[in-house]
């Protein structure tokens, strides 16, 4: 059986389709199709340099690349699906966001994630901020910006992404946003 996805245009295999979770310290996977199969698709993944406490998940299936967040550094990181390549996408310092080598204003705690194929861009809830913020991440140049500032009582934390319809919603309601 394959499974097609009209946005990105690429098949998948059941053997390919996984899910990934956090266990805080480290990101563990299981198969979706398989009960049998008792192996993980790939590695735990862990770094004491990175990660502490990761929280929010996505994933760019093209470039076979998980996107975490890590509330107790302040930080989105990103590491491939065979756990090489861990690094900052975007960093808080001081109150401030680091990312490549730009400043940026601080983000909050980042708990949800959502990555859009389509435009390379990572969206993200900051629970502590009540915003909705994302990056481009095309250009080393890309600036975070703020897509909504929600009210003081709201608490954002998971998102979701729909390319073909261009827009975010965050848990049960949807935010238009034209992406």
């Amino acid at each position: 059986m394959w499974l097609v996805c009209a946005v990105t245009q690429h098949f998948v295999s059941d053997h390919d389709s996984f899910l990934i979770y956090s266990r805080v310290v480290r990101i563990d996977s299981i198969h979706m199709f398989d009960e049998n199969n008792l192996n993980a698709p790939f590695p735990s993944i862990q770094s004491k340099e990175h990660m502490r406490n990761a929280i929010g998940l996505t994933c760019d299936f093209s470039r076979s690349k998980i996107f975490y967040s890590d509330i107790q550094r302040g930080s989105i990181n990103q590491v491939f699906f065979n756990g090489t390549g861990h690094g900052i996408v975007v960093e808080r310092k001081f109150d401030i966001v680091v990312h490549i080598f730009f400043v940026f204003p601080g983000q909050g705690s980042v708990e949800g994630l959502a990555y859009e194929s389509v435009h390379n861009v990572l969206y993200w809830t900051c629970n502590n901020d009540a915003l909705i913020n994302s990056i481009n991440l095309t250009s080393n140049t890309s600036e975070v910006k703020t897509i909504v500032k929600l009210g003081s009582n709201d608490k954002p934390r998971g998102i979701e992404v729909d390319s073909c319809d261009s827009y975010v919603s965050r848990g049960f309601k949807t935010i238009m946003v034209f992406i």
